[in-house]
């Protein structure tokens, strides 16, 4: 075989190499909750939402904010993040597809998401509504001829539960038991940073200089009525 010929095959092979390092999805961060101080008001739901999307999702505030906007549904906003993640496709593409009717599942099918980035490694068995979505997940790893599919919310119920499983380090068994009260990904991840962070220093030094603790104590109540986990963190 000629040098010419030989030099052509590793060219090709480095290149076929790089294409596949390019193709694998971008890992979740784990456990990475942090308190985000005066710069975010711990009251500010929205700027909350945005930030901590930020972090875990490893994208610009200003890319979260921009895109946010087009969900009227927090859920489906923490699953268009992601699609974009765990997938080389464009966030327009992504879109596009959802405005035209796509269902979650089928555009992660097409856009290359692997079927086992929504799924978390439970203790024991899964808690409703997460359970029929477990039973097919297991059927689908023992034969790989099992039509798996999901349904919109089976997936934005699995995306929720891994990102507060990833983020904050929970138990996944906490997380689904957080998710089952139906309580909407903006309320579970914001609600959880306050729970964390709420007596920050820089945080409460922000609220008592500016006086914004409207509404809070309703809503931290209930949280803490069905939130007893302070020993449940992994």
């Amino acid at each position: 075989m000629s040098r010419r010929r030989v030099a052509s095959i590793v060219l090709a092979g480095t290149m076929l190499v790089g294409l596949g390092a390019a193709a694998v999805p971008a890992k979740a961060a784990v456990n990475v909750d942090i308190s985000f101080g005066a710069r975010v008001p711990i009251n500010d739901d929205h700027r909350l939402f945005v930030n901590i999307n930020s972090r875990y999702f490893d994208r610009d505030p200003y890319f979260v904010d921009l895109w946010s906007a087009r969900f009227q549904n927090p859920d489906d906003q923490q699953v268009f993040f992601f699609m974009v993640r765990n997938s080389n496709a464009n966030p327009q593409m992504i879109y596009d597809l959802r405005r035209h009717g796509m269902s979650w599942f089928r555009i992660s099918q097409r856009v290359g998401v692997p079927i086992d980035a929504f799924f978390v490694d439970l203790n024991g068995p899964a808690f409703p509504p997460f359970d029929h979505a477990y039973v097919r997940y297991d059927r689908y790893h023992r034969n790989p001829h099992f039509n798996m599919a999901l349904n919109d919310i089976d997936v934005r119920n699995l995306v929720v539960v891994r990102m507060m499983t990833d983020y904050y380090g929970m138990r996944p068994e906490q997380a689904m038991r957080l998710r089952a009260s139906g309580r909407d990904a903006r309320f579970l991840t914001v609600q959880e940073y306050r729970h964390r962070h709420e007596n920050d220093r820089a945080d409460n030094d922000h609220r008592n200089d500016h006086g914004h603790d409207h509404g809070r104590n309703d809503h931290d109540r209930d949280w803490n009525q069905d939130h007893p986990h302070d020993n449940d963190h992994r």
